[in-house]
């Protein structure tokens, strides 16, 4: 969530930061389907009508870790560290559609359903390993097996960017091309306590035809699993576990100890968990391990995805990107790169480009190279830092461009009356129609 330490004091050097030059020397600145014939091997959502058509196929010189405000542009300090070989690792990823699809042991319609089945409609799926049996076309990720293709009906789609390595995973057939992405980003909403949930239901009915419907769910588990029986893409975060893991103790230990802690108080029952906010990490290596260790983790807790960080505007210094990829690739689930996006200017739309906003609302935009085959989500949008009334004819033009760069963005949603002290204006209750004709 956004940081109470946004003072007057912050706010003063941020608007003292838009004459700022990009470029100095190469210093990097810091400013932000068919079902198959048996019961057993695919399961409709109760909420949703199978469609009879077939699917398309910086720290500073001196970090201090914990919390962190916005940041303004200053100029990289730090070495940058090496950036280790492998960075190239074989990734495909998949994305179900509007099908929970059981996931078993094997190979086979006859082999026992796994602790974790079925994978919910909208999924998306790292595959490590393809093999066909009795006509099928089945898929393994890292807790069991699952049918991603009957004779020639694709059962999923393609993620986009990252699918393009999949005929070079173990099994695939050769000479099959990998099934078609879906290209069209999830528009959605932050949910918090105190959200009208008559209220995400019209939203989710509204916007469908934009694309599935999606909610980072704050300390509401009840709701995500509302809005997941009913066809929405749920990322999910725990509201009792710090924003930050402690990062006294080594980058292992700390991702172990935070990852069962986010499990514990909220399960599994989302499409995705997500892990730490807004944070200053003490150095890219070390929060590098720290996603390594926390992807491992979750998945040994039968989670299939894992947005373990969140970035705040303005963030992570660009030199890092590279350094920190490799460990969102060679994951044994799907890693996501998570990040908030908000101008940080007073009275500035999200829609406003300049050389300001660059490094802050598009910021993902200079270093996404780097991240291929990297879903990228946007957990928290707004105008200005937050805390203005929405405009949504600015977020419309703004939409017009991120639905085609990101995977997921929610929209900051300070839900439940009077909102949240400073936040208040931006409170979304009894808008979310005008929001969602905004997305369409």
């Amino acid at each position: 969530m956004m940081r109470w330490a946004l003072s007057s004091i912050c706010v003063a050097l941020l608007l003292a930061g838009c004459t700022f030059i990009v470029t100095v020397d190469d210093a990097s600145y810091r400013v932000a389907i068919r079902p198959l014939v048996s019961e057993a091997t695919i399961t409709p959502l109760p909420s949703l009508t199978p469609s009879p058509t077939v699917a398309p196929a910086t720290p500073t010189a001196t970090p201090t870790p914990g919390p962190t405000a916005w940041l303004t542009p200053t100029p990289e300090l730090t070495p940058v560290p090496t950036v280790e070989p492998g960075g190239d690792e074989k990734t495909c990823l998949v994305k179900l559609g509007a099908f929970a699809i059981n996931e078993r042991t094997g190979p086979s319609a006859t082999a026992p359903r796994t602790p974790y089945s079925p994978i919910p409609a909208g999924s998306i799926v790292k595959i490590l390993e393809v093999a066909e049996a009795d006509g099928y076309l089945w898929a393994r990720n890292y807790s069991g097996w699952f049918v991603i293709r009957q004779g020639t009906v694709w059962w999923v789609y393609g993620v986009s960017g990252a699918t393009e390595l999949c005929d070079e995973i173990p099994g695939w057939p050769v000479g099959l091309p990998p099934p078609d992405p879906l290209v069209r980003a999830s528009p959605g909403v932050w949910v918090g306590p105190g959200a009208n949930r008559d209220e995400l239901l019209r939203f989710g009915a509204q916007v469908r035809a934009a694309g599935q419907p999606a909610s980072l769910v704050y300390g509401e588990p009840y709701t995500a699993e509302l809005l997941l029986a009913n066809g929405w893409f749920v990322l999910l975060r725990a509201a009792g576990v710090p924003d930050c893991p402690d990062m006294t103790l080594s980058p292992v230990v700390s991702a172990e100890q935070f990852t069962n802690a986010v499990v514990n108080e909220v399960g599994r029952q989302s499409h995705a968990l997500v892990g730490a906010n807004e944070c200053t990490w003490p150095s890219a290596t070390w929060a590098r391990d720290w996603v390594r260790a926390a992807a491992q983790t979750a998945a040994g807790r039968g989670v299939r995805a894992l947005v373990p960080i969140v970035w705040n505007p303005g963030a992570p210094e660009l030199d890092w990107v590279p350094v920190l990829a490799p460990a969102y690739r060679d994951a044994p689930i799907v890693v996501i790169w998570g990040v908030n996006t908000y101008p940080v200017r007073v009275g500035t739309g999200l829609a406003v480009r300049d050389a300001y906003t660059q490094y802050t609302t598009y910021r993902y935009e200079l270093y996404r190279h780097h991240l291929r085959g990297v879903p990228i989500v946007i957990t928290e949008y707004a105008r200005g830092d937050g805390s203005e009334p929405p405009d949504f004819a600015d977020i419309r033009t703004w939409w017009g461009l991120v639905r085609s760069q990101v995977d997921v963005a929610t929209a900051w949603y300070v839900s439940g009356p009077p909102g949240l002290g400073h936040w208040i204006a931006a409170n979304l209750a009894g808008r979310l129609a005008d929001l969602a004709a905004a997305l369409q």
